[in-house]
């Protein structure tokens, strides 16, 4: 079992999460992370043992996706001109979906596979009128799920679901970024737990 350890408040954000922590065997393992000391939160783990979540570098003015294997920490990074990304799921294959975010929290879809964090925009038909800003789940077909705006009207909230293609039909490596309405862009840093995205911790646990 994963999850975090930190501040004793209503958890709805990670910014309480100082420790990212592993349950195994009757005991607890501090998995630690990239040097903050907030945002320290391990979202899954699958049967082979690999758990990915979120972690900050030091000063905690940021937030990466994360992958913890073989007692090392990875970060995942984000996609180019993003400053932060968030973990939400990964499947047996050690894929990973998730967010990432712009400073002013336009987010787009990611998926995580061999080292390489791919604009999942980038993968579906360049005519879809769906613009795909969170990444929710993937199994291990690697069928993902999630949520997406309308292009034409970004207020208009659509879930998706992403079923894999040929590598023939891989639409290609770049799409355009879309710059998302205030109200979605408030309800997404809400929904990928970061409400205080940026905060410092008064004291160090």
């Amino acid at each position: 079992m994963v999850g975090c350890s930190g501040t004793c408040e209503t958890p709805d954000t990670s910014a309480l999460c100082r420790h990212a922590v592993l349950w195994r065997n009757g005991a607890v393992f501090d998995l630690g992370g990239l040097g903050g000391a907030i945002n320290n939160y391990p979202v899954v783990i699958n049967n082979a043992g690999q758990i990915a979540g979120i972690s900050g570098p030091p000063g905690d003015a940021t937030t990466y996706a994360v992958l913890w294997q073989n007692g090392a920490i990875t970060n995942l990074g984000a996609l180019p001109g993003d400053v932060l990304s968030v973990t939400q799921d990964m499947n047996a294959k050690g894929q990973v979906v998730g967010s990432s975010c712009d400073a002013s929290f336009n987010c787009r879809a990611f998926l995580w596979d061999k080292g390489v964090m791919i604009d999942l925009n980038s993968l579906i038909p360049p005519k879809s009128p769906l613009y795909l800003t969170v990444a929710e789940g993937i199994n291990d077909r690697g069928e993902i799920s999630g949520n997406a705006v309308l292009k034409s009207n970004p207020n208009d909230l659509r879930a998706f679901l992403a079923i894999p293609a040929p590598a023939a039909q891989i639409a290609g490596d770049s799409a355009p970024k879309i710059t998302l309405p205030a109200n979605i862009r408030a309800s997404l840093q809400r929904r990928l737990r970061l409400r205080h995205f940026g905060d410092r911790p008064t004291a160090q646990q």
